[in-house]
C-alpha cells in the first residue's frame, strides 16, 4: 500500500490496505493508513469512519487518536479535538510537538487556564516557537493575566519576524 501511495496510485493503495485489514482483523495500521489516503481528497467523513474503525480495532493505537484529533479541529468540533489529543497523548510514547497541538486545540474550545497550563509547560524549551508564545500570551490575556502575559509577548516580539506581527 505505501508503495502504490508513493506513485499517487490510491485506490491501488487503498485495495492493499484493505488486504492486509482483511489478512489480520485486529491489525488498525492499514485502518489506519486507508484514512490517510481519504485525507489527501478531504472526504472527511471516509477519513473518520477508518480513523473510528482504527481504535476499534486497537484502543491503544496512538497515531489514530492524532489524525482523528486534526481532522476533528479541521471540521471545527475542537471538543471532541481536545478529548482525541488527550487520549493520544496519554498513551503515546513520543509525543512530539502534540503537546503544542494539545494548546492550540484547548484555544480554540476556549479553554484558557488549560491551555496556559499547557504552554507553560512546553514554552520552557529556548526553540519555543513565537506563534505558540503569542498563544501563551493570549491565554494569559483571556484570563486577565496581563503582568504574566507582557514578557511572554516581548519574547514573542524578540523572536517573530515582522511579517509575522499582526495587529
Amino acid at each position: 500500500g505505501d508503495a502504490y501511495l508513493l506513485q499517487n496510485q490510491g485506490g491501488e493503495s487503498v485495495s492493499s490496505y484493505e488486504r492486509a485489514a482483511a489478512a489480520d482483523p485486529k491489525w488498525a495500521k492499514p485502518l489506519y493508513k486507508i484514512a490517510q489516503v481519504y485525507q489527501r481528497t478531504k472526504n472527511n467523513e471516509i477519513v473518520m469512519d477508518y480513523l473510528n474503525r482504527a481504535i476499534t480495532v486497537d484502543p491503544e493505537y496512538a497515531p489514530a487518536y492524532k489524525e482523528l484529533a486534526g481532522t476533528y479541529y479541521l471540521q471545527k468540533k475542537f471538543d471532541k479535538a481536545v478529548e482525541a489529543i488527550e487520549k493520544y497523548l496519554k498513551i503515546s510514547e513520543t509525543p512530539g510537538d502534540a503537546k503544542y497541538q494539545y494548546g492550540f486545540f484547548l484555544v480554540a474550545n476556549k479553554n484558557y487556564q488549560k491551555a496556559s497550563e499547557i504552554f507553560g509547560q512546553v514554552l520552557n524549551d529556548k526553540n519555543a516557537s513565537p506563534t505558540a508564545l503569542k498563544f501563551y500570551a493570549f491565554t494569559l490575556m483571556e484570563q486577565k493575566k496581563f503582568a504574566e502575559a507582557r514578557p511572554i509577548l516581548e519574547q514573542f516580539f524578540q523572536k517573530a519576524k515582522p511579517e509575522d506581527i499582526k495587529a
